[in-house]
């Protein structure tokens, strides 16, 4: 019974193990995510010119939508 007892224990403390190594694999690949990008708001402007060419391609999408939707109602 105290054999069964120590397993587990035992078995609950090697899953916990595993998700602390996990955790501390992804906070090191964060960290070196944060060491390669620069500091400064270089990142932001190629951002915010994404953002511009993904709304375009959107609302082209959405009008394709429109205009294949009334090809299809006659």
């Amino acid at each position: 019974m105290l054999g069964s007892a120590i397993e587990t224990v035992a078995g609950e403390l090697k899953v916990r193990k595993q998700v602390l190594e996990a955790i501390e694999k992804w906070v090191d690949k964060t960290r070196e995510a944060a060491a390669v990008l620069p500091a400064d708001s270089t990142c932001d402007r190629f951002a915010r010119a994404e953002t511009a060419y993904d709304r375009r391609l959107y609302r082209a999408l959405a009008l394709l939508t429109m205009r294949r939707a009334k090809d299809t109602s006659f």
